[in-house]
């Protein structure tokens, strides 16, 4: 099991019974996760071949430059193309991929970046797939609802780069960040000792 997609190192069997308690307990979250993927194919279209799969990509915005691995584009038509970003967790709090953006710029960056890239597409369909519930939540995009999105970018960029004071969030999935050993809250961070529930595979 690897432990990111940037890399190919991957877990030792002693960092794998830290982490899932016992070979039952990975075996389990195993099963679970073909089942996803079994559940996933049965409704998906194979039949579509992406544009893009697992690539990284980044683009110039501002003066700035953005960048994500984006898991899935799709060219829809001459004009056209879909950004698709999987989710192997929870269903969002939210119902509404709008209420979603607001909070969240993971997928407004991607549409822009997609869009830079593929100059041809007139519109943009950005979505998340909770491959776990069959649950799909997208929206069409213009090129001036882009350009919103890129003046908003911008600004939350400008205001992090002007930012001195950076002050911790903790919250319960503190434990997990690969950056706690330097966080200025980590004595006050709850340490791992339950075994995890759920996994983003």
């Amino acid at each position: 099991m690897q432990k990111n997609g940037r890399n190919k190192e991957c877990w030792s069997a002693k960092e794998r019974a830290e982490l899932f308690g016992s070979k039952e307990q990975e075996k389990a979250f195993g099963l679970q996760a073909v089942a996803i993927l079994q559940n996933y194919i049965s409704n998906a279209d194979l039949s579509v071949i992406p544009l893009f799969l697992e690539d990284w990509m980044d683009c110039s915005l501002g003066g700035f430059k953005i960048a994500g691995r984006i898991d899935r584009i799709d060219q829809d038509s001459e004009s056209s193309i879909s950004v698709w970003d999987y989710k192997t967790g929870k269903l969002p709090y939210h119902n509404s991929v709008e209420k979603m953006m607001e909070e969240d710029l993971q997928l407004p960056i991607y549409a822009i970046i997609a869009s830079k890239l593929n100059p041809f597409a007139e519109k943009i369909r950005v979505g998340l797939i909770f491959i776990k519930y069959s649950r799909v939540y997208d929206i069409a995009l213009t090129k001036n609802q882009l350009k919103e999105m890129e003046n908003k970018i911008i600004a939350v960029i400008k205001k992090a780069s002007d930012e001195k004071d950076f002050f911790p969030r903790v919250n319960k999935l503190c434990s997990w960040c690969e950056y706690m050993k330097v966080c200025p809250a980590k004595d006050t961070i709850q340490k791992k000792d339950q075994k995890v529930d759920e996994v983003g595979w």
